[in-house]
């Protein structure tokens, strides 16, 4: 890339991010909506949450819960502003580590809003909105610089939960602008952004808190953008009600706990298309199967790559779904990616439960590490409107990073609290 093109390229970011700095920083600002998952077909999601079937009904904790509730509902009613946070309890144990460490106990807080103060167009189908998501992450009862994930030595990952490396005590993840034009068939987001929100989005394998726990199960582990937060622009459009184009550019350094602004000079960006096609109607089965080519450019080096992904429900909640990428060794860390799995999005009839489980096959980028295999199975249980327990146990065989291990079990569990 040349330093013209760097330099074009920082400057309309910077240009287009330099209103959201004050906010990409603040500790202490509201937030946006995770994801809806288990919704086909896959669009930017609405911050809703779907109807379940919970094993207690009503909800034990209703006394405290109504009021705040009440509360949400009027600033949504009122100020067309949509708030839902939750917490995320989990803990691993793994069977072999780098250390004498074998377990982690963690939390994270996700709180998430969504603020929808323009209304225009076609009876005011367009809108402009601000998306906001905060998180604020901790191990209980041990040093915040552990992570089981790093002594586990996947390549992939085992808890995207917490991730890599030392703990977060709060981070603005997201903070962008985003506007529909010609009643919701093109949109544009700007500001500090998640390029998986766009390229490679799943709504049955991508949320770590409710569905699968490993990073191999939240995008594909071959494209680089999975672990951007970072400030950019996306653009979405629908060619009709199957076909829509998704694409993003960001700034390749950008990370969770930074406002990503102060490299962007450094010309160094993540660029990505997908191509995708949705089928079923709403009631039935559904699915949508995608195409992506994306470039990295990190400044020590870049490269191209590509990948297919697909979800496809099959009739009595159960749909399959794979991943597969290849990228060049100098822009990635995982040189091919294949994932397959089945998940049920209703087990036994009840909404609100799910089964998952899959296997997935890494190739590093680097020779000297081994080729990984990781499998994971779990099973959420809805046990109120505001709680979900969720067992969890991953096999990985030839960790890269544990080179004296050739298989390690992992046995996790979640606790998830909504409000």
């Amino acid at each position: 890339m040349t330093s013209i093109q760097r330099t074009l390229r920082a400057a309309i970011l910077l240009a287009a991010c330099t209103a959201f700095a004050p906010w990409a920083t603040a500790q202490n600002t509201p937030t946006t909506a995770p994801a809806e998952s288990e919704k086909f077909p896959q669009e930017v999601p609405a911050p809703t949450r779907p109807p379940t079937d919970p094993l207690v009904s009503p909800d034990p904790l209703n006394f405290a819960l109504d009021p705040w509730n009440d509360f949400k509902n009027k600033l949504d009613r009122d100020a067309n502003l949509i708030i839902l946070g939750a917490y995320t309890f989990h803990n691993q144990y793994a069977t072999e580590t780098n250390s004498s460490q074998h377990d982690e106990f963690g939390g994270r807080l996700d709180i998430g809003a969504t603020w929808t103060p323009l209304h225009y167009g076609n009876n005011g189908k367009d809108i402009g909105q601000v998306v906001f998501l905060m998180r604020s992450s901790e191990n209980i009862f041990q040093g915040q610089d552990y992570a089981l994930s790093d002594d586990v030595g996947s390549i992939m990952g085992t808890n995207s939960l917490h991730g890599g490396g030392e703990q977060i005590p709060i981070s603005v993840n997201q903070l962008y602008w985003r506007q529909t034009f010609m009643d919701q068939k093109l949109a544009f987001s700007i500001g500090k952004l998640h390029p998986n929100n766009w390229i490679d989005l799943s709504p049955i394998a991508n949320d770590e808190t409710q569905q699968f726990m490993a990073g191999a199960y939240t995008g594909n582990e071959s494209n680089p953008g999975q672990g951007l937060w970072s400030p950019g622009v996306a653009g979405e459009f629908n060619i009709d009600e199957h076909w829509y184009v998704h694409a993003v550019i960001a700034n390749s350094l950008g990370r969770t706990g930074t406002a990503g602004i102060n490299n962007l000079d450094e010309g160094a960006f993540y660029e990505a298309a997908e191509l995708g096609y949705k089928v079923g109607e709403p009631g039935g089965p559904q699915g949508n199967y995608r195409v992506t080519l994306w470039h990295n450019d990190n400044n020590l080096s870049d490269g191209y790559g590509g990948s297919v992904g697909f979800d496809q429900e099959i009739g009595g909640g159960w749909a399959p779904f794979g991943r597969f990428g290849h990228g060049e060794s100098d822009a990635t860390a995982i040189r091919d990616f294949v994932s397959f799995g089945i998940a049920n999005l209703r087990p036994f009839e009840r909404r609100g439960d799910m089964f998952g489980i899959a296997g997935t096959y890494a190739h590093p980028s680097n020779n000297d590490l081994r080729e990984e295999w990781l499998f994971e199975a779990f099973y959420r249980i809805k046990i109120t409107e505001s709680l979900e327990f969720s067992p969890d146990i991953q096999w990985i065989h030839n960790p890269a990073f544990q080179p004296d291990a050739d298989n390690v079990f992992v046995f996790g569990a979640r606790l998830k609290f909504l409000f």
